[in-house]
């Protein structure tokens, strides 16, 4: 067959309009209109990529949360009076001073970060230096904000180095009640002791208090609730709150052989516990 009637052959050959319309129909579904490549989803993408950031963001917060952030506070005091804010880690991660003696002590101290029976073994060295601890100094150390179990864990441990110290008082009060001392411009510690003494006498005000050491306010108490002997302040009917010894001088009497320090590290050697059972 020439090529002429070939092609008459092919030009009889016609499609009706219902088939021309189908056979588009079905080209544009195989090919997607003709379009070449892949459009890539940004609208999409973008998105998810704000997701991660964000989960990035609260991760972050919250690490910064877990750490930074105390849980407790442990208040110290001597004639200087300092409080540190504890993180569920036992590390210090703020420290606050609440008189220029607290100052003194801390100014060239950098206890942040260290676990806190470390940091209370630096800071009583140097208040032990700097003459602030003398042999009848009272010590009163004050936990707050934990929970109750973890609390006494923390007692525990803070009365058994501060005993080799000196004559030890230690307690525990809520976080109402640290907030109500924070804002009379005191730590805890002293703020209870400053309550106990306005309770027997009403007449006491925060500036008859304001040159007083923490001894010289429980000896105040002591005279008050009539606990005296030949003169000399009966500090052992002060309860302790650790449920290991009694008053402030908790320890003292078995202090004398305790030299266990504060510090995990065990900065003052020995075994000694310094557990008082003063009545």
């Amino acid at each position: 067959m020439s090529d002429r009637r070939l092609k008459e052959a092919f030009d009889n050959v016609h499609a009706d309009d219902e088939l021309k319309r189908h056979t588009r129909e079905f080209l544009a579904r195989r090919t997607q209109g003709y379009k070449r490549g892949t459009i890539f989803p940004y609208r999409q993408m973008a998105a998810v990529m704000a997701c991660f950031l964000l989960t990035l963001a609260l991760a972050g917060f919250g690490g910064y949360y877990l750490y930074f952030i105390p849980v407790s506070s442990i208040s110290v005091d001597v004639n200087p009076s300092i409080e540190l804010g504890i993180n569920r880690f036992d590390r210090v991660v703020t420290v606050d001073t609440f008189n220029d003696d607290g100052y003194d002590v801390m100014s060239s101290l950098n206890v942040r970060f260290m676990d806190y029976r470390d940091a209370m073994d630096v800071i009583l060295n140097q208040e032990s230096e700097e003459a602030y601890l003398a042999e009848d100094a009272c010590i009163a150390i004050t936990v707050s904000g934990a929970a109750e179990g973890k609390q006494r864990e923390m007692l525990a441990h803070l009365h058994t180095c501060a005993s080799s110290y000196g004559n030890v008082h230690c307690s525990s009060g809520s976080h109402g009640e640290a907030l109500e001392a924070h804002e009379a411009g005191m730590t805890l510690g002293r703020y209870q002791a400053f309550m106990k003494l306005q309770a027997l006498d009403p007449s006491v005000t925060q500036e008859d208090i304001e040159g007083l050491t923490i001894s010289q306010i429980w000896d105040k108490i002591a005279e008050l609730s009539g606990n005296t002997e030949n003169g000399q302040q009966d500090r052992d009917n002060i309860q302790d709150d650790t449920g290991v010894g009694n008053g402030c001088e908790a320890g003292a009497q078995d202090g004398d052989a305790a030299q266990g320090g504060c510090g995990q590290n065990g900065h003052h050697g020995g075994n000694g516990h310094g557990h008082g059972h003063g009545h």
